[in-house]
């Protein structure tokens, strides 16, 4: 017998903030502007490790931006976590294409770059932080109780360093 057994499913997600006329417009105009592709990894709720693969310039760090904030919408005031494969892309690749992201759909947030970037997403179910951690020092996660993790550019990190800083299963 499951020890969820007789219980209520609207109890088991209370945690869950209901989205507000504001914030389902934000997601429907995001939506809109994803090219199908896109739209099917954003729209996936079912598959528990969910890969994009495309060519140079098709859109997958987009991609990642618009699945980093409809997690970040789902999961308010949760901690969600994107790598990249270093450090500097971090900074290269993932802040510069997320800043552009929020700005162009209006989403308040701020960002903390010391000791290690992370951003704020101020939402009206309270502010939902989303770290940038790099696989090059996935030490830096052990111990984080993140809602959701995204990975950028991992066919360039070694599968020893993936298995490291992600344990599927755990």
């Amino acid at each position: 017998m499951s020890l969820l057994a007789g219980l209520d499913d609207s109890y088991l997600l209370s945690f869950m903030v209901p989205l507000n006329a504001g914030m389902k417009d934000t997601l429907e105009r995001i939506r809109s502007d994803l090219h199908p592709g896109q739209l099917a990894f954003v729209d996936d709720q079912t598959t528990s490790i969910l890969g994009v693969s495309a060519g140079y310039g098709a859109g997958k760090t987009r991609a990642l931006c618009a699945k980093a904030v409809h997690l970040a919408m789902a999961n308010q005031g949760f901690i969600g976590v994107v790598m990249e494969p270093t450090g500097p892309l971090i900074r290269d690749i993932w802040q510069s294409d997320f800043d552009d992201f929020l700005e162009m759909y209006d989403i308040p947030y701020t960002f903390r770059a010391s000791p290690l970037p992370e951003y704020n997403l101020h939402l009206p179910g309270g502010d939902t932080k989303i770290l940038c951690r790099s696989f090059e020092n996935w030490q830096r996660i052990i111990g984080i109780n993140g809602a959701w993790i995204l990975a950028d550019e991992i066919d360039t990190v070694k599968p020893v360093k993936t298995a490291r800083a992600v344990r599927i299963g755990d």
